[in-house]
């Protein structure tokens, strides 16, 4: 029963660190950070497969939170690439937005190390934490590239994911996305199989949580009580659902590795 008692404790300590305000912090940033994060990737991982190609997998996947959002979220991409190429570079728009996104990070990466019991305060510990994001942003390409490389090796193959085989490959890809923010997003992240221990249950519950939310979705009409506004609401509650998620994943590596002795 050492899995009962794993999440049980880590649900304790996920309240008792206050992850719940991190979650809260982060679905605020992240709406802010989700455009400029989603032009950057476009762009730099446009380099190995076309930005076409790129653009279009990656809005695929955000399908998930319904067909007007994803309209809104094309549409404020494409005006961020008319932007970017009006101050005179490219490469200058992108490292000003990428400022959006390290903030979004380092509430995640101050969010770990308060969950794992790191205090590091002050301006020394901000600079290196937001290194370690924009570390972290050129992580997340590579891994973007890996995965999207895969999707078109599939698609190459004309080999169709049914709803099982496309939840599997959900949960494998944000299984590894996971291991990755665990363990590079800090300078002091739990051992490997803790990470990997919370990865695979933060996955689990993300893909259980992706067909609660689309059922809720479907059966109640949110955007015809709030109007334009429900497109916000959408977003938030899937960002919130999204870093509690990540926090709570979080929260088992630490409680994993204290059970076991690990790290």
């Amino acid at each position: 029963m050492l899995l009962l008692k794993i999440l049980t404790e880590a649900l304790k300590l996920f309240f008792l660190r206050t992850a719940d305000f991190f979650a809260a912090a982060f679905s605020f940033y992240a709406p802010l950070a989700l455009i400029p994060l989603t032009y950057i990737s476009i762009q730099i991982v446009g380099l190995f497969y076309g930005q076409e190609v790129t653009a279009k997998i990656i809005t695929d996947w955000g399908s998930v939170f319904g067909a007007e959002l994803l309209l809104v979220i094309k549409a404020a991409v494409s005006n961020l690439s008319i932007a970017s190429e009006t101050t005179g570079s490219p490469v200058l728009g992108i490292v000003l937005f990428s400022g959006v996104c390290i903030l979004a990070f380092n509430v995640l990466g101050s969010g770990f190390q308060t969950l794992w019991g790191v205090s590091r305060f002050g301006f020394t510990n901000w600079l290196r934490r937001s290194l370690r994001s924009v570390f972290f942003i050129f992580i997340l390409q590579i891994y973007l590239t890996l995965v999207i490389g895969f999707e078109i090796f599939l698609s190459a193959y004309e080999v169709k994911l049914d709803l099982l085989f496309g939840s599997l490959f959900l949960f494998l890809i944000t299984t590894m996305f996971f291991v990755i923010l665990y363990r590079w997003l800090t300078a002091t992240p739990p051992s490997w199989a803790g990470c990997i221990y919370g990865g695979v249950v933060g996955s689990l519950l993300l893909v259980g949580a992706r067909s609660l939310v689309d059922f809720y979705l479907f059966t109640n009409p949110v955007l015809s009580f709030y109007g334009g506004a429900g497109l916000i609401l959408v977003l938030l509650v899937w960002l919130y659902i999204l870093s509690s998620l990540t926090f709570y994943g979080a929260t088992v590596a630490t409680v994993y590795d204290k059970m076991t002795n690990t790290n």
